[in-house]
């Protein structure tokens, strides 16, 4: 029944699709992936109410766990309501909180929202359990800017540059950077 729902939505059947979604949930009531996706249709077919039932159904869920919470986010994410997403990050990353994807999502929806010293924080703790983590470093290359934590945005610019193919654009950067800390020797050097 879930194959078959998606396969209605691939066709753009959502009337047929929310049948199928909700025979499986006849036949399995508490799936948190059968109401993940009965909840994202409802939603996005303006049925916020149910939409908001459903969601919480997975929300008290003993099934869930926090790729659950980061899929109904990324639905938010994609339909551009962050503070939505945040809320379904904030619970993904309370249960997983060093799956990589949850971090990612998690701090860019905070930087997004210019929420850049938490964001700044969800970065940090991504590039110290995972220190070649580019993403990581980009983010906290952005949030550290936006918060003037300019010895951050050195380190990460730095470790950036050893861990990706950098032109010369991405090396004045960095010594841009460096200025900023007074570093006039190493700036030159970059």
């Amino acid at each position: 029944r879930i194959g078959l729902g998606r396969a209605y939505l691939g066709m753009n059947e959502k009337g047929q699709a929310l049948l199928e979604f909700e025979q499986a949930l006849n036949k399995q009531p508490d799936n948190p992936e059968i109401l993940i996706e009965l909840g994202k249709l409802q939603n996005s077919m303006g049925m916020e109410e149910q939409a908001d039932q459903t969601f919480e159904r997975v929300e008290k869920s003993k099934s869930s766990n926090g790729e659950c919470f980061l899929n109904i986010a990324q639905h938010f994410v994609e339909r551009s309501n962050l503070p939505r997403a945040l809320k379904y990050l904030e619970m993904a990353h309370e249960l997983s909180p060093y799956h990589p994807d949850i971090q990612r999502t998690l701090g860019q929806t905070l930087a997004k929202q210019k929420r850049h010293i938490e964001a700044l924080a969800v970065f940090q703790q991504a590039v110290e359990t995972y220190p070649n983590c580019e993403w990581g470093h980009v983010g906290i290359v952005s949030s550290a800017d936006a918060t003037a934590a300019f010895a951050l945005k050195a380190g990460s610019q730095k470790k950036l540059l050893e861990i990706r193919n950098s032109g010369a654009e991405d090396w004045c950067d960095y010594g841009e950077t460096l200025i900023r800390l007074g570093r006039f020797d190493d700036a030159q050097d970059a």
